[in-house]
């Protein structure tokens, strides 16, 4: 909390800092809410964000709808998926694709595809694969 307090309060030339926003980010993602917009809508410093915690993306409404971009944050930390813009978090194929890049996120799916028979097999092959590679 004091560091979005205190990025809040910093200069703007400080909240569009990216070493400065990155830094506050790794303290508390709450930090995004003050950084500047350039930042924010700057996709591939929010995957950076993202990757120290899934929640950033309740910080940027219009990164939530990008499918992309929350395929790529689901990848990088499986509760982004609890934020992903409802459109596609009840999207069957979508969750799939998720799914299949982290397959943790299967826990953040939504009712009733957590339970899915074929989203099920997807995780249990993303896992194998996981496992295979590492």
């Amino acid at each position: 909390k004091n560091c979005e307090h205190s990025l809040a309060s910093a200069s703007e030339s400080l909240r569009a800092d990216r070493e400065v926003v990155l830094t506050a980010a790794r303290s508390s993602v709450e930090a995004i809410y003050a950084a500047a917009e350039e930042l924010k809508t700057d996709e591939a410093f929010m995957l950076q964000v993202v990757s120290f915690d899934g929640l950033v993306l309740r910080a940027v409404p219009e990164l939530r709808k990008k499918r992309s971009f929350v395929l790529e944050a689901v990848a990088r930390n499986a509760t982004a998926l609890r934020h992903v813009a409802e459109e596609l978090r009840m999207d069957r194929n979508f969750l799939k694709e998720a799914v299949a890049r982290n397959p943790l996120s299967l826990v953040h799916a939504p009712e009733p595809f957590c339970r899915e028979a074929a989203l099920l097999r997807v995780a249990a092959q993303a896992e194998a694969k996981q496992k295979l590679e590492d």
